[in-house]
């Protein structure tokens, strides 16, 4: 059944992204980001390559791009930003089967300008997810009851508690990880592309919870929620075509994607 996740959350997290954008002009385009991380170790290049193989595997254009368009301009905040470099590489050695030292990463080519920027955009972007159901996000995430999403959780936490930043930078990066986090596994747009990326890239840690987990959790592409949707309509349209479908029936793959459908099945079993 589909689960929209943080709608009002990811639309401050596009308004974010379009500020910081305007503000860094080319330094911020996608191509001078991409061609950024292309200078840099394997390692970095390796976790780009699979940044762009789960967007390039959603069948959805919005999902693909903003998969690829977010992944890439996240890691290059974070690795790129002379405050958050180091942070960066704990979180990617703690969690990853790479690893990666300052040498992989070229120097920051951010002026002290363009990284008040940054500080800014981000602290703007935090600021306003706090004014919605944060307090609600920060609780499930407390309390998550999902594995992989607990061990990242708990060693990006643990990572920023060894980096000496300043209160307003350590409150938006909480806030904006566990707003990421909730939204990733939950919302069935992104919750498949996100586990099977981070299988990709995970450390033996995460390989042994993802093997002994009782959820399915690591699903082919061709069985991603958007990919099921796009093939049920599919389906529906061929259906339709030929006359095996009503012009108002559902093929019965689309069927198990249509919300105000599984709505009703839902009522019906209450």
């Amino acid at each position: 059944m589909q689960v929209q996740q943080g709608n009002r959350e990811k639309k401050i997290a596009k308004l974010g992204v379009k500020l910081l954008r305007l503000k860094l002009g080319k330094r911020g385009t996608p191509q001078a980001i991409h061609e950024y991380l292309m200078e840099c170790g394997p390692s970095i290049k390796s976790l780009v390559d699979i940044i762009n193989k789960t967007g390039l595997n959603i069948e959805t254009v919005y999902q693909r791009k903003k998969i690829i368009e977010y992944g890439e301009l996240g890691l290059w905040v974070v690795l790129n930003h002379p405050d958050l470099k180091d942070l960066g590489i704990m979180i990617i050695n703690s969690l990853s089967k790479y690893t990666i030292n300052k040498n992989d990463i070229p120097e920051s080519n951010l002026s002290k300008f363009e990284i008040a920027l940054i500080n800014k955009v981000l602290l703007f972007t935090s600021s306003e997810i706090e004014k919605g159901m944060y307090l609600f996000i920060h609780a499930d995430m407390l309390s998550c009851g999902n594995d992989i999403v607990r061990v990242i959780y708990d060693n990006v936490l643990k990572c920023i508690d060894n980096r000496q930043l300043n209160n307003d930078m350590l409150r938006s990066l909480i806030v904006l990880i566990e707003c990421g986090l909730w939204t990733m596994q939950g919302d069935t747009a992104y919750r498949d592309a996100f586990f099977w990326s981070v299988n990709q890239i995970c450390n033996d840690e995460l390989k042994l919870i993802f093997k002994n987990s009782a959820q399915n959790l690591v699903k082919q592409p061709s069985k991603w929620y958007p990919n099921v949707w796009i093939e049920g309509k599919r389906q529906t349209i061929e259906g339709r075509k030929n006359g095996t479908l009503a012009p108002d029936e559902f093929s019965e793959i689309e069927k198990l994607c249509v919300p105000y459908i599984q709505q009703k099945l839902l009522n019906k079993k209450r």
